[in-house]
């Protein structure tokens, strides 16, 4: 039953959410290596500082042309994550951008 041994090791990872400017998150990463830490995973995300730093869309053109570029980043495997500031204020409003 080796087999099972391998199974706990794989389940018995541990990781942790680390938050830091982003100028300094290639060091941070290079110093966590350096001291044996595996990082398995590192990215940059952009935080909304200000909730009310929203940009209006007050045509139907712009509202597609997001629309159609939100879609395209969805299709794209290579994307997890997509964040936007728009808000939608022009033209018919079918009621999804509505909370």
């Amino acid at each position: 039953d080796d087999d099972d041994d391998d199974d706990d090791d794989e389940t018995d990872h541990h990781y942790d959410v680390i938050k830091c400017e982003t100028n300094n998150l290639l060091h941070l990463v290079q110093t966590l290596n350096e001291n044996g830490y595996e990082t398995t995973q590192f990215e940059n995300r952009w935080l909304v500082k200000d909730e009310n730093n929203k940009v209006p869309l007050s045509d139907k053109e712009s509202e597609e042309k997001l629309d159609k570029f939100l879609s395209s980043m969805e299709d794209d495997l290579d994307v997890t994550n997509v964040f936007h500031n728009a808000t939608f204020v022009g033209g018919d409003d079918d009621g999804d951008d509505s909370t």
